[in-house]
């Protein structure tokens, strides 16, 4: 995503178009349910709508689970707030949406800690272990990955690239880490006949 010749209008448009469409699709996660991982894959149906039924065959009603936005209501205001500043001043600035995107990411971090604190009270020893290595492992990933947008600590604009990367997956692992987390809940529940 280029962002330098942008309008602030379009800038801000295509930025929370990348964020709230990857967080939509990871908001597609039930928890209370067990699917194999839970996420929606690119080319199903949205919000719930059955899947074309093959040629003769009945068409089948899924129901949709509830889709939370999974951005902070803080995180929207800055957005907001930059916007305005923008079109206030007729022209682009980084450094604001970089500190609403590095700031949801930050929000997310902690969501991502407490998920995993609460996971761990069902989870023995070990497999905490295996959680703590998993979210280590994941945030070396996220941040390789991204590196390849721009550098995290560059000049904006390319900075915003990163950041947007870097959001758009911790919004996904937040996600998951809360589906990590229900699942053991359920699987306790489930060993004391709850």
């Amino acid at each position: 995503m280029k962002f330098s010749s942008k309008a602030p209008a379009a800038l801000l448009g295509a930025l929370l178009a990348s964020v709230i469409t990857a967080g939509s699709a990871f908001a597609q996660l039930n928890p209370g349910q067990s699917s194999g991982g839970g996420l929606t894959l690119p080319g199903a149906p949205a919000g719930g709508a059955a899947a074309p039924a093959p040629s003769g065959a009945p068409a089948q009603q899924q129901s949709a689970p509830p889709q939370q936005d999974p951005m902070s209501r803080e995180f929207r205001d800055c957005m907001k707030t930059a916007q305005d500043s923008m079109e206030a001043k007729k022209q682009d600035d980084p450094a604001a949406i970089h500190a609403c995107l590095t700031g949801e990411v930050k929000r997310h971090e902690g969501k991502i800690a407490a998920s995993a604190k609460k996971a761990g009270t069902n989870l023995t020893g070990a497999e905490q272990k295996k959680l703590e290595e998993a979210n280590t492992a994941w945030r070396r990933f996220r941040d390789a990955n991204c590196g390849f947008y721009a550098d995290a600590k560059g000049a904006p604009p390319a900075n915003l690239e990163n950041a947007d990367c870097t959001l758009r997956l911790t919004v996904g692992r937040g996600l998951e880490v809360d589906a990590i987390a229900g699942a053991s809940a359920r699987r306790e529940a489930a060993k004391s006949g709850k």
